[in-house]
């Protein structure tokens, strides 16, 4: 799980700064305080990285949030739902496209960030990672 997005990572350290491992106990209390039933591969990611930034514009929301950015992911997702946002999608990624899970399957989507409309799925993290963020930058960063 999650291999594109960590072996990445691991090329190109400099492209993915982490907001650190998180423990597994108190990650399963953040998500039962939201009611929230995740893809495991989430939670997985977020437990390896805590969420980040990636090539310098992209945010990978995560529970912790990133002080140094201002991403916060529950201040994001208020944010988003009072612009329309539907509440059978929580956000998970930000910058040039917005990714979320749509929690009444556990699908991943790519969201239009006016409308909310879907604009593709994808059933794991790795893909819409991917068909997404990777697709728009890997090259600019010979990857």
């Amino acid at each position: 799980m999650n291999e594109i997005i960590l072996n990445d990572a691991k090329l190109r350290p400099d492209l993915f700064l982490w907001n650190g491992a998180l423990d597994a106990e108190y990650l399963q209390e953040w998500i039962e305080d939201r009611n929230l039933e995740l893809p495991e591969d989430m939670v997985e990611f977020w437990k390896a990285t805590g969420g980040g930034n990636v090539f310098e514009s992209e945010e990978l929301l995560g529970p912790t949030g990133a002080p140094e950015y201002g991403v916060d992911f529950d201040a994001t997702n208020e944010w988003l739902k009072d612009a329309g946002m539907p509440d059978d999608y929580i956000a998970i990624s930000s910058g040039s496209f917005l990714g979320a899970i749509r929690l009444s399957d556990k699908k991943y989507v790519l969201l239009d960030s006016i409308e909310f409309d879907v604009l593709a799925e994808y059933d794991t993290l790795d893909e819409l990672y991917q068909e997404t963020i990777r697709a728009e930058f890997a090259s600019q960063y010979d990857m």
